[in-house]
Formats: C-alpha cells, structure tokens, sequence
C-alpha cells in the first residue's frame, strides 16, 4: 500500500451491537497488522469473511462492482375488466 494516494476522508460507522468503529484509508504500517488479525481468526470466523456472494472483483487498483441487477421485460398492464367486443 502506498501513502501516496489520495486519502479518504475518515468517518465512523454505527456498528449492529452499538458501538461505533472508524473507517479509514488504509496505511502503509496496515499490511502486518492485517496479516496478524487474520492468522488470529478461527476457521470458522475466517470462511465467511470472505465467502461472499457478492459480486465485487477487488484489486490493488480498486475495487469493480458489476451490474448485476437482473432486467425484466415490461409486462403489459391486464384490463381487470375483461370486454367481448362484438
């Protein structure tokens, strides 16, 4: 990681249980640290880290998310009253 990059402003996030945690850019000390949290999970708590179903390519550019949105045909309105013209 370089420190080169323009940084993103830091901002906190309101977590499920109530606490708050900080969001920050990422730094070039963060590797080690990262590396040494993840070597402390168990298996159990480390699949679903990153098991995800969503559709997000990560990179060291940055990250890619596709539209995966599925697209449906219009369907056309039904008249709730059905006539016989004759």
């Amino acid at each position: 990681m370089t420190d080169d990059l323009p940084a993103w402003p830091t901002v906190h996030a309101l977590l499920a249980d109530g606490p708050t945690g900080c969001v920050r850019s990422a730094l070039s000390d963060d590797p080690d640290q990262l590396q040494g949290f993840y070597e402390e999970l168990s298996p159990d708590n480390l699949r679903p880290r990153f098991a995800d179903v969503n559709p997000a390519l990560a990179r060291t550019e940055g990250v890619t998310v596709p539209d995966a949105r599925p697209r449906l045909l219009p369907r056309r309105p039904q008249d709730p009253y059905p006539r016989r013209l004759r």
